[in-house]
């Protein structure tokens, strides 16, 4: 056998059903969420980064883009609004006492995965099946190799009527082999949030924070740490068709790369202002006499955010920065089967230690979507 190729992958969640993740026009529709949607939410983030890791991005590379995005608020916003619609079924006047409302609602989901993938060269004619997966991580004989496990928990529960907690974590282990060069990762996140809901769930804050570890090394030395805790608070109400939310995260992050150290902070304070009406009317046909109902959404998002970034790069060297940002995102709906959706975004960067390194950005996109049967 002169050449062979291994390529193979489990994963627990190769056997669940495939779950789509609505927009936040979705939900503004009133779709009935599963009532373990925020589990599924969790464990795809997790599959993300596995996904990632396959294309030479690491942990490092995610969690620093992840502290940077603009539009973090929004993603809170969805899944604020997911929550709350799983809560209205629920009677405010159960009469449970504490425990026995926390026996009611006390969720615990885990999910468990490994992924394998490799590719073998010049095998000798005489290497059996069983003599290839024997083989070292490093042997000269595997060109490219992938290999990861993950275990990922989440559990939340209801202690009183008006509030919820939860707390989730994750432990990934990976080894990495491409062009002769060989290093593993290994990372840990632990994260928990607290949330306050009015009577009437018109109102909610949240409280959020997160820890992660990550460390990257080859066989004999770690060339890679990194340590970030994350805080955010975020207030949203609701008045008819229009969602107000205002709220602050904010990151410290210690990094070592290389033998370079660097200690940074990011604030990201952020404003979204969502708008949604929905009508329904019908058409009648010419010739054929009949009516089609039409189902029309219209939802208007914007947002305004500032990424404020302080960072201190080893000794000599330090990053000071503001990013001011807005988008307005138009989406139109008509009965699920015409769909159309508008983006435009403006951001301006501000660079406070080099000259010439300020810019203003614009974008847009347009889409539009036709099921007819």
């Amino acid at each position: 056998m002169a050449a062979a190729e291994a390529d193979s992958t489990k994963s627990d969640a190769d056997s669940a059903p495939k779950v789509t993740t609505p927009s936040p026009a979705a939900s503004s529709a009133g779709t009935k969420p599963a009532d373990d949607w925020e589990d599924k939410e969790f464990f795809k983030e997790q599959e993300r980064m596995d996904r990632l890791s396959r294309y030479g991005y690491d942990e490092f590379d995610y969690q620093d883009a992840q502290s940077q995005r603009g539009d973090w608020l929004g993603r809170g916003n969805y899944e604020l609004d997911r929550s709350i619609e799983a809560r209205m079924g629920r009677s405010r006047d159960d009469g449970l006492s504490v425990l026995q409302r926390i026996g009611t609602t006390l969720t615990i989901s885990a999910d468990y995965s490994i992924d394998v993938r490799d590719h073998l060269r010049r095998l000798d004619r005489s290497t059996s099946i069983a003599d290839a997966l024997a083989f070292e991580d490093e042997a000269p004989e595997r060109s490219s190799s992938t290999k990861s496990n993950r275990l990922s928990l989440r559990s939340s529960f209801d202690p009183l009527q008006w509030l919820s907690l939860s707390s989730d974590g994750s432990v990934r282990n990976s080894f990495t082999k491409n062009i002769g060069t060989a290093s593993r990762q290994n990372s840990t996140n632990i994260g928990a949030s607290t949330r306050f809901y009015t009577a009437s769930n018109s109102a909610t804050i949240e409280l959020r924070y997160d820890y992660r570890t990550s460390d990257r090394r080859n066989t004999e030395t770690v060339f890679g740490t990194s340590l970030s805790h994350e805080g955010s608070l975020t207030w949203r109400q609701v008045w008819g068709g229009t969602r107000t939310s205002v709220g602050s995260r904010v990151s410290r992050r210690t990094q070592e790369r290389s033998g370079v150290s660097s200690t940074g902070f990011i604030i990201t304070p952020s404003l979204s202002v969502d708008y949604t009406l929905r009508t329904q009317s019908g058409w009648t046909v010419p010739l054929l006499g009949k009516t089609v109902t039409l189902e029309q959404n219209l939802t208007v998002t914007n947002y305004l955010t500032t990424v404020i970034r302080r960072e201190k790069l080893g000794e000599q060297r330090d990053a000071k920065s503001e990013r001011y940002q807005t988008a307005l995102q138009v989406g139109y709906h008509i009965s699920q089967r015409v769909r159309a959706n508008m983006n435009l975004s403006v951001s301006y960067f501000n660079d406070r230690v080099e000259a010439g390194n300020d810019y203003l950005s614009v974008s847009s996109s347009l889409m539009v979507r036709g099921e007819f049967q």
